[in-house]
């Protein structure tokens, strides 16, 4: 990559934005498909490396030559992914084990709370708009993740994470009115 030259240095720490668009564009591109390849998300990976230019912005005074800018750059968007990384392998830890709580609930004839819950998700679904239910039906009764409902519908998978969050919140609301322990569970598999 070409050397930017210390004008460039110059109007980043003293916060021109046409400074700090150049460096963006330097290394935009390669910084997300450095985090793409680590946490194999794209749009997780879309997220980490804003976040880190953001984080950029915010202490851009301190920074000397564009070796300073980069290293910082890749530092923090690899912790940031290191973090996601374990972040998403707990998720799937916790799953793991209220899975398996789960079916030792069903060994201890706890069936009744398990249908009151089903009725109630369903219940509940049917006050969605037509689009977040059956985005919701796919993810908690097929067991789809965001990616596989986008594909299936046609759909961006931002669009469809949107449309899930959306849904998530309403039935947040609906249920706190109705049943704490369902809130709990939705908010246990759907955390902001």
């Amino acid at each position: 990559m070409k050397n930017p030259g210390p004008q460039l240095i110059v109007g980043f720490k003293e916060g021109d934005t046409a400074a700090f668009q150049t460096v963006y564009k330097m290394y935009h591109r390669a910084l997300y498909y450095f985090v793409k390849q680590l946490i194999d998300d794209p749009l997780e990976a879309e997220d980490i490396v804003a976040e880190t230019f953001v984080k950029l912005w915010k202490i851009k005074d301190r920074f000397e030559t564009d070796n300073n800018i980069k290293a910082f750059l890749y530092i923090t968007a690899r912790n940031a992914s290191l973090n996601f990384l374990r972040y998403r392998k707990n998720q799937v830890e916790n799953k793991k084990e209220f899975v398996y709580l789960q079916s030792e609930a069903f060994e201890q004839n706890e069936i009744p709370i398990k249908l009151h819950l089903l009725e109630l998700i369903q219940h509940t679904l049917e006050e969605l708009p037509v689009r977040q239910q059956e985005i919701m039906r796919m993810i908690l009764f097929e067991g789809l993740n965001d990616k596989e409902v986008a594909e299936r519908l046609n759909k961006n998978p931002k669009t469809v994470r949107n449309l899930k969050n959306e849904a998530v919140n309403r039935l947040r609301v609906t249920l706190d009115r109705k049943d704490l322990a369902f809130t709990l569970l939705v908010i246990y598999f759907f955390p902001n």
